[in-house]
């Protein structure tokens, strides 16, 4: 934030509110309802993040509760992440103080939400695509009470579709009405958040404007900050913001492993869960078990590392519907603890992935027969990279096409979907470094 003062360019935020995300997480820090405290006092903090950890709230955890009273009680908003939730523990849920959800895959659920006082996020992004089952949502009453998000959308993604751009021209070429749209991409959103200073082009209004060639292709004539012209691209301005910035370097040494090797990833139990993975989704099902790799059923080696303490914690489990019929993925991006995520067929390829990881302080990698294919290094936070958004596009189109040509399933993106696979507060089932969590009964199997 303070790096990114005085650029064209509005940049507020939201204290993240579970991290970890849920006792069955390993993250690299913690944060207490004491953080979230001097953090909402800040100029430019808007609200409290996503309430991942819904099961606290049901259960009445007092750090939970703690950290959402904080930020109503600073008339902050609080944002949700309630994927299913409904009935009674939806009541108990808003009745907290959480006041959005974006993890909506049905109308239905939506219209349950927007019933009982939430705003929704209608997402549609790299892994989640959620905009076609929810498009009724365009219709009033509904689109009053809705936003358009992404969530998570890699460069390559958003350089060759746009970004909330692409939702509205998606959602006008499925029949929404196009005023609604940009209404729910624009005015809704700084409504929600409570940005009002904006919503208006009139006398003491900030003056950010779009101005359109076509409504309809939402193709952008030029954009306004403040009343002047910009003519820099977001990449060069968001660049910017990463090079000036003086923490850079104390979040460039992250990943903390020691040596892996394929007995690493030896099963502890005779048999282990089997995650199944749904296209377009990040839900997961329970495929019941399995003893070892079975790449005619589509059954393959998963494994979440501990990355940032050196604990020597490593969960294992399988995977069915990645694909995978040969070889090692692995990321340092694994929400939202972000441990080191891999999936194999092979355990000499997977400890040779993970190790290249470790090699490059984080990053993507592909491997077979003992030999990396493809990688891309991300080595700030083991998150980011400091490349342009053309130039991180190419390394991540060849670790994808990498992946694919080892079998993986086309319909999914082999490394968001492997991000997912750890987020341990979607159901059904989920891995992290402690083993395997079932999120419907909130436990470790």
């Amino acid at each position: 934030m303070e790096a990114s003062k005085g650029l064209p360019l509005d940049v507020y935020l939201m204290v993240p509110s579970c991290v970890p995300a849920t006792p069955f997480d390993e993250s690299g820090a913690e944060i207490t309802h004491e953080d979230v405290d001097q953090l909402l006092a800040k100029p430019g903090v808007i609200g409290l993040a996503e309430m991942m950890n819904f099961p606290g709230v049901l259960g009445g955890s007092l750090d939970v509760l703690r950290k959402i009273s904080t930020a109503t009680d600073s008339k902050k908003v609080v944002d949700g992440h309630a994927p299913g939730l409904s009935s009674k523990d939806l009541n108990a849920y808003i009745a907290a103080g959480v006041r959005s959800d974006h993890e909506c895959t049905t109308a239905k659920e939506a219209i349950e939400k927007i019933s009982l006082g939430q705003w929704v996020m209608i997402r549609e992004g790299t892994a989640c695509k959620n905009l076609e089952a929810l498009m009724p949502l365009f219709e009033k009453p509904y689109c009053d009470r809705c936003m358009l998000v992404t969530d998570d959308k890699h460069p390559g993604d958003l350089a060759n579709e746009g970004h909330i751009d692409h939702i509205v021209r998606k959602a006008i070429s499925l029949g929404a009405n196009p005023v609604n749209a940009y209404k729910m991409a624009s005015y809704n959103a700084a409504v929600y958040f409570g940005l009002t200073s904006n919503g208006s082009i009139s006398p003491g209004y900030a003056a950010d404007f779009v101005i359109l060639d076509d409504v309809n292709s939402v193709k952008i004539h030029s954009v306004y900050k403040k009343g002047k012209r910009i003519d820099d691209s977001i990449d060069s301005i968001l660049r910017s913001i990463v090079r000036a910035n003086p923490y850079v370097l104390k979040v460039s040494d992250t990943v903390r492993i020691r040596e892996i090797t394929a007995g690493s990833f030896k099963l502890n139990k005779e048999k282990e869960k089997v995650i199944g993975l749904v296209p377009g989704e990040i839900l997961t099902t329970d495929e019941g078990y399995a003893t070892d790799v079975d790449v005619d059923q589509d059954i393959c080696k998963l494994s979440v590392i501990e990355r940032h303490h050196n604990t020597g914690h490593i969960g294992i489990a399988f995977v069915k519907g990645y694909g995978l019929r040969a070889g090692a993925v692995a990321t340092s991006i694994a929400h939202d603890s972000h441990n080191v995520i891999v999936a194999g067929t092979d355990d000499e390829d997977m400890a040779c992935a993970v190790s290249r990881i470790k090699e490059m302080q984080g990053g993507m990698v592909v491997v077979k027969g003992g030999e990396v294919i493809a990688e891309l290094a991300l080595p700030i936070a083991g998150l980011m990279c400091d490349l342009d958004a053309n130039e991180c596009e190419e390394k991540l189109n060849q670790v994808k096409e990498a992946a694919y040509l080892l079998g993986v399933n086309k319909n999914i993106d082999p490394f968001m979907t492997l991000s997912f696979s750890s987020l341990a507060v979607i159901p059904t089932l989920r891995l992290t470094t402690l083993g395997v969590v079932d999120v419907t009964k909130f436990k470790l199997l």
